[in-house]
């Protein structure tokens, strides 16, 4: 009875890999990607993944350890992560929490709505006139280039 075969080596990987949980990636906000890759592991939202040890990367345990404090990844048979609502409290999360939400946004009229929604927001959080000048600079360049695309893709459609 010496070393086992690799061929048992891999069957019983495979035994072992068939008895953990799977790992589904969950889109939280509007603005999150439909896939992502993680550990060499392309994951398409709401899917179901079956994740295995990656050389020179994560084991396939590691991968649900971590995974089970990650509110973007459910673990089969567990309580997902909550993710905590960031809301600014000082002009300066205000303005990486607005840029944040520009560059993710997908039209100008998400865009639109969600700026004019926001002003007790930035009052609350005592945005200057000019941190506002600022922020509205990153807002109008996104803007324009929706819009772009908005009109080219509309474009496209009609004729």
């Amino acid at each position: 009875m010496g070393r086992p075969s690799n061929a048992a080596l891999a069957e019983r990987a495979l035994a072992e890999q068939a008895s953990l949980p799977k790992i589904t990636y969950t889109p939280i906000h509007p603005g999150d990607p439909a896939d992502t890759l993680w550990n060499r592991h392309r994951f398409r939202a709401n899917v179901p993944v079956s994740v295995r040890d990656v050389p020179q990367g994560l084991t396939a345990k590691e991968m649900i350890e971590r995974a089970l404090d990650n509110p973007w990844f459910a673990v089969e048979g567990e309580e997902q992560a909550q993710a905590t609502p960031v809301t600014p409290e000082t002009p300066e999360q205000y303005r990486s929490y607005a840029i944040g939400w520009i560059r993710t946004s997908t039209t100008s009229r998400e865009m639109a709505a969600r700026w004019r929604s926001e002003d007790d927001l930035r009052i609350q959080c005592g945005v200057s006139d000019q941190e506002l000048s600022d922020i509205q600079g990153v807002y109008k360049n996104r803007s324009d280039i929706m819009k772009q695309a908005e009109a080219l893709a509309q474009g496209a459609v009609n004729e």
